[in-house]
């Protein structure tokens, strides 16, 4: 940390003031999910080149539980316990610290499975006058709220943040149709297209689908007759896109 001694003086009486002005480390530039599981999150961070913290303090709650308003003392060192829900690691009720430290990365386990957490990151410098000083800022990623898998992910199965897909079956298709499982983490309507290679659409059609796993069929053979090839099966929710490659052979 830096000290710069601040003196104002006022228009007519020759006192001044001192004060201790604090250089506040940056928040981190990116948060991001490195990956998932049914009980456990692996969280990742980066500062910019220039200004970044000594330290991170990582901090989980429940979204029903989180108050903006909780956010660590200047002055005060926190221990961390990356298993969830640890009382005697807190900054707050139900505002846990999952990690304290200088690296860029945290799995936290010990969560519940398809339920969604809080993460706010909070970067800190020593030898301020308040030992540590944290930066309690916030922006467009930081808080984030990412939530565990309802369905323990798998070769076959790719995830995003709402949905997961399986890949094609049979893949290559020989015969007059396709299948595949979406697994839904809440009920949603779904858009499902299929593209050939050089991205002309051969399919479309919508779904509303329950929470849970749901098994959609297609015939290919219907489908304008799809020849040989390679095509990218699309799936969207609105919020995120999910694709399959498969190949058609006959």
């Amino acid at each position: 940390g830096y000290y710069y001694l601040v003196v104002s003086y006022g228009n007519i009486s020759a006192r001044s003031n001192y004060g201790a002005l604090v250089v506040m480390s940056k928040q981190p530039s990116s948060c991001l999910v490195s990956s998932r599981g049914r009980t456990s999150i692996t969280l990742e961070w980066e500062y910019p080149l220039e200004g970044g913290g000594e330290g991170t303090l990582v901090v989980a709650t429940r979204p029903n539980q989180y108050d903006p308003d909780v956010v660590p003392s200047d002055g005060r060192t926190y221990q961390a316990n990356s298993e969830y829900g640890d009382n005697n690691r807190t900054i707050g009720t139900n505002h846990y610290v999952v990690y304290n430290g200088s690296g860029a990365r945290v799995t936290v386990t010990n969560l519940s499975r398809g339920t969604y957490y809080r993460f706010r990151w909070f970067s800190y410098r020593r030898g301020n006058i308040y030992n540590p000083t944290y930066n309690t800022t916030t922006s467009s990623s930081n808080p984030r709220l990412i939530n565990t898998l309802s369905k323990e992910a798998s070769e076959n199965f790719v995830y995003g943040e709402t949905f997961g897909l399986s890949e094609v079956y049979p893949n290559p298709v020989e015969g007059s149709g396709i299948e595949f499982e979406l697994y839904a983490n809440e009920a949603n309507n779904y858009e499902v297209r299929i593209f050939s290679a050089i991205g002309e659409e051969k399919f479309r059609s919508e779904y509303n689908l329950p929470e849970g796993s749901n098994i959609i069929s297609i015939d290919v053979g219907a489908i304008n007759n799809l020849p040989n090839g390679v095509y990218i099966l699309q799936v969207s929710n609105g919020s995120e896109v999910l694709r399959r490659q498969f190949s058609v052979v006959r």
